[in-house]
């Protein structure tokens, strides 16, 4: 008998529309089950109609026998449709030949068993024509009994033979209804195995996604939330390291690497906590903004994101000492952060590769912010755009500069 694997990957290449993960259990079910009990039962019905003289009814066997052999090889070969097709028409053939010539008493157990392995087994059959099929056969079965009823069979059996085929009968068809139920349990359980295993792969998936994309685009992603481009009203923070190129030569390639992934990882636990978004991290520069997830209205983004700021630049003073001693830093590490406040259209871009950015003055703005900084301070610091002031006055101490980006005067400020 051919294993699930080949059954499958036969279907696959002979019959493009097998769907392997909903009906290749069914089938593996049919294949030990249903082909090996037909043959069985119809072998032995060659003997016994053969004993009662029933000439029509054991030659017909022999042609059962030999069609479910050519139904399984078909299986085997991944032609399951065809060869259950060639099973389901000699059923059928069988039961109402039995009912003509014996009564109805002969084809009782296939009444309750067609059904059954239909509903059950027919692969790829919508519920409408399941049930249109299912009662087109009942219509069928009761025709032929009605016309048995009406002209009488055609080789009637004593009623002690009789009797004995409704029980053995009734026996086999209650046999085949536990065999498709058996099936059934089986095939939900497996199901539910597949389930439970899907969703630990999705676990362990979602968790290494997480390492690489921002966690909460990916918890949007996995909720079904909507990462087409909006207009967003969004804190936008560009911070960068002072100084990093010419640090960077007077220590290892490896001592200087290993500092900047401290750095940067100690960098996005600040961020997280107060809700930033990291959208990009290059170096020792690190862009993100508030507002387009778990927003809690434009000032209490804007606070936020300067706080972040302030709670970074304290965690750094930490970290310079602790890699002087570690790494032999040469010199103190500092770093500028410039904020900016405003609108910006924030979603995935088009495409085959998706990038899930933020676009818009703002997002210059912020950029061009760190960089004045190299003008108002060696000591780095936080410089933000007159709008995040606006929202965050009353929360900090600010100092107000002129300054000129891009050849426009305006006025941003530092955080104390």
């Amino acid at each position: 008998m051919a294993s699930t694997i080949e059954l499958a990957s036969a279907s696959k290449v002979i019959d493009p529309d097998y769907d392997v993960v909903d009906d290749q259990y069914r089938f593996d079910m049919l294949a030990r089950f249903g082909y090996p009990i037909s043959a069985v039962s119809h072998f032995l019905l060659i003997f016994v109609f053969h004993h009662l003289n029933q000439p029509v009814l054991w030659k017909y066997n022999i042609i059962s026998v030999a069609a479910i052999f050519v139904a399984y090889y078909l299986h085997r070969q991944g032609r399951i449709r065809t060869g259950y097709t060639i099973l389901t028409l000699e059923t059928l053939a069988y039961t109402m030949l039995g009912t003509l010539f014996l009564g109805w008493t002969s084809g009782l157990f296939m009444y309750f068993l067609f059904p059954a392995i239909t509903v059950f087994f027919v692969p790829k059959l919508s519920e409408k024509v399941k049930i249109v099929t299912v009662v087109a056969t009942a219509v069928l079965v009761i025709a032929t009994f009605l016309l048995t009823e009406r002209v009488g069979v055609l080789a009637p059996l004593d009623a002690e033979i009789t009797s004995l085929f409704l029980i053995n009968n009734l026996l086999l068809g209650l046999a085949g209804v536990a065999v498709c139920l058996l099936a059934f349990s089986r095939a939900i359980y497996i199901a539910e195995d597949r389930l439970r295993s899907t969703n630990h792969r999705l676990a362990r998936f979602s968790g290494a996604v997480s390492e690489y994309l921002d966690p909460m685009l990916v918890g949007s992603l996995q909720d079904g939330g909507d990462v087409e481009p909006k207009v967003h009203f969004v804190t936008v923070f560009f911070a960068d390291l002072a100084g990093s190129t010419r640090i960077s030569r007077a220590m290892s390639d490896s001592a200087f690497g290993t500092m900047i992934q401290e750095f940067v990882g100690e960098m996005q636990r600040i961020i997280k906590t107060r809700r930033g978004y990291l959208e990009d991290i290059s170096g020792d520069g690190i862009f993100g903004y508030l507002g387009n997830f778990e927003s809690q209205g434009p000032e209490a983004d804007a606070v936020d994101a300067v706080e972040m700021a302030r709670i970074m630049q304290a965690r750094l003073i930490e970290l310079s000492a602790e890699f002087e001693t570690r790494f032999d830093l040469p010199e103190t590490l500092l770093m500028r952060v410039g904020i900016s406040s405003g609108e910006a259209l924030v979603g995935k871009t088009a495409g085959a590769r998706a990038i899930y950015t933020a676009n818009g003055d703002i997002v210059n703005l912020g950029a061009k912010l760190e960089q004045k900084l190299k003008e108002l301070s060696d000591a780095g610091g936080i410089l933000i755009s007159a709008e995040t002031a606006k929202l965050v006055a009353g929360h900090f101490v600010l100092t107000p500069h002129e300054v000129a980006i891009e050849g426009e005067d305006m006025t941003a400020y530092t955080v104390s």
